[in-house]
């Protein structure tokens, strides 16, 4: 199994206005999960620049999801009804530095109250190899066209890769 970086979120990195987990032990949620016991909340603030946010893992070294026989990503996502309104998206970025990002076809996902299932196929990350998988993110916000926004928090649980 390859080696990881510790997730990136825009208050380690500046590059967005995320804030992936608590800022107080303990880091990760222990209560709201849908599996397992801890789930990563991620905070969202899209009220300046760059307008949108997201928190990103990277691997040492490529990843081959083609090879292992995925032919998707799914993830589990909750919300809070009194976030502001943003995109939730996923994008996959290769060894290229090709980058793709899929957009939840509901723009109320951020408000979902309830744990959600999100199937995205691999082939809905046009232009990424997903043989050469080297960054995963996950965000609110649109990073292709970013617009002035809120603020919220999200939880992300139980992320894998299915089978075709």
């Amino acid at each position: 199994m390859a080696r990881h970086r510790p997730l990136i979120d825009g208050l380690s990195n500046g590059l967005s206005g995320s804030t992936a987990g608590n800022l107080d032990p303990p880091y990760l949620e222990l209560a709201i999960v849908h599996g397992g016991k801890q789930a990563l909340p991620l905070d969202y603030n899209n009220v300046k620049s760059p307008w949108y946010s997201e928190v990103e893992r990277e691997w040492a070294a490529p990843q081959d999801w083609a090879g292992a026989g995925a032919g998707g990503l799914v993830l589990y996502f909750r919300g809070r009804m009194a976030n502001s309104l943003a995109p939730l998206y996923a994008a996959l970025e290769d060894g290229t530095g090709k980058r793709a990002v899929v957009l939840h076809a509901n723009p109320s996902a951020v408000q979902a109250y309830a744990w959600t299932e999100w199937q995205i196929p691999l082939s809905d990350f046009t232009g990424v190899d997903p043989a050469q998988v080297k960054k995963l993110c996950l965000g609110a916000g649109n990073p292709n066209a970013p617009t002035p926004g809120g603020s919220g928090r999200i939880y992300l649980d139980d992320i894998r890769l299915t089978k075709p």
